[in-house]
């Protein structure tokens, strides 16, 4: 923390004076990584050689992904007439010909996101006007169901090994990470809308985050497959098969991702699936829809595809649970991006050190696994553009939108490197 003074009630304004009653030398850090360094006088990672550049290769592919994804925007934006939309194309087209690739896609996620949210919007006023409330309910019970179906799929398709190496095997349920998400998501609002725990007033939005998890799994969730599937590894082994190593990473998600739960269940209670404008918190949802899933999920090592679902399931469950816990504490913010943007109820620097400390982490370990030969190119990719979006949206009214969105990114991408740092020996 670098803010020393309290704020509120506290009779206690002066943190290093206070520590100074009590004996203590209380120093400003800026994260977590710096009070480490303080305590202990070393590193968090072992410094390590700065990896090397992204392959031509994985250049080439990320710069079709975001000129193909920048098409699809203009072509589906003709009609909107959304200021943001229009200028975010602008900046990513202009980001595209500079060769600032990731900032292309960074903001091209971003304005597809706010695309989609406006037509689907748009469409589930116009079942109000010609069926009433009904029509609408109606209208999102079938999206939902429909696109489960989808999800579902999606899941099942990928987690094919077929010419896989074990590098990509490890990294596969990452990048997942767009099903298992959509998946969880639908599965939530499909009950919510069944239960008729989502209101009229909310159909709006629960319109947008379906819409959401549509762009998940046509078009985003592919991207990332792709860049999967196209980083060749084939000299790497990892100290243990990819499938006994997932089973065992999967248990300790699921563990944690309980824990988050737990949490959430004590201090919010039966408000988190709910804000405090009575929408839905979609990934609250989300994970409520997950935790029978996990409960069910073998502890011992199932076959490889299997394993690829089940890790890509456990690591969005504790993804999840870590934002919903960080809300409620350190990021201050409302929501988690889906139907409508995170909202800041307080300044941003927390939420901006959480950016910068994963951001640093997913680097070193980048550095970390380019001294083993490991190439973690989705997650690598993954990080750029999320960061990439986040700076460029800083100032525009949207910056906690981006910070969260850059945030989402890291936490799969931590985690993967970590589990292929963790899989294989040094060279």
């Amino acid at each position: 923390m670098t803010n020393l003074t309290a704020s509120g009630e506290s009779s206690t304004s002066d943190m290093v004076e206070f520590g100074r009653t009590l004996g203590l030398d209380v120093q400003g850090v800026e994260d977590v990584a710096t009070a480490f360094y303080a305590f202990t006088g070393e590193t968090i990672y072992p410094p390590a050689t700065p990896a090397p550049a992204p392959t031509p290769a994985t250049t080439a592919l990320v710069t079709k992904q975001a000129t193909r994804l920048l098409d699809r925007i203009r072509t589906e934006s003709t009609w909107s007439t959304s200021a943001s939309i229009i200028v975010q194309l602008g900046q990513a087209s202009a980001a595209l010909a500079s060769g600032d690739v990731a900032k292309a896609y960074g903001l091209g996620v971003d304005t597809y996101t706010l695309l989609v949210r406006e037509n689907a919007i748009a469409n589930i006023n116009s079942s109000f006007a010609d069926q009433g409330p009904s029509g609408q309910l109606a209208t999102l019970k079938e999206m939902s169901k429909a696109l489960e179906l989808f999800s579902s799929a999606a899941i099942e398709t990928t987690s094919n090994i077929t010419g896989l190496d074990p590098v990509a095997q490890l990294s596969l349920p990452f990048a997942m990470g767009w099903f298992t998400w959509a998946d969880a998501i639908l599965e939530g609002t499909s009950s919510a809308l069944a239960a008729g725990s989502i209101t009229p007033n909310s159909y709006g939005i629960t319109a947008a985050a379906l819409a959401e998890q549509q762009a998940a799994i046509e078009v985003f969730g592919p991207d990332a497959i792709e860049v999967v599937r196209s980083t060749p590894n084939p000299a790497v082994t990892t100290t243990t098969p990819p499938p006994e190593f997932l089973s065992g990473y999967t248990n300790f998600l699921v563990t944690a991702g309980s824990a988050n739960l737990d949490y959430l269940s004590a201090v919010i209670g039966s408000k988190a699936t709910t804000d405090s404008n009575g929408n839905p918190v979609f990934v609250a949802l989300g994970m409520n829809a997950l935790s029978a899933t996990v409960e069910a999920t073998p502890a011992d090592t199932q076959p490889v595809n299997e394993e690829i679902q089940q890790a890509s399931v456990a690591v969005t469950y504790f993804i999840f649970g870590t934002g919903l816990v960080s809300n409620t504490g350190a990021n201050g913010i409302i929501g988690n991006g889906v139907g409508a943007d995170t909202r800041s109820t307080v300044t941003l620097p927390g939420l901006i050190n959480s950016v910068l400390l994963a951001e640093s982490g997913v680097a070193a370990l980048v550095d970390l696994l380019a001294s083993r030969n490991v190439d973690p190119a989705s997650a690598r990719w993954s990080a750029q553009w999320g960061v990439a979006a986040a700076n460029a949206l800083n100032g525009s009214g949207r910056d906690a939108a981006g910070e969260y969105l850059a945030l989402n990114e890291l936490w799969y991408d931590a985690i993967n490197c970590s589990v292929l740092y963790a899989a294989t020996a040094p060279s």
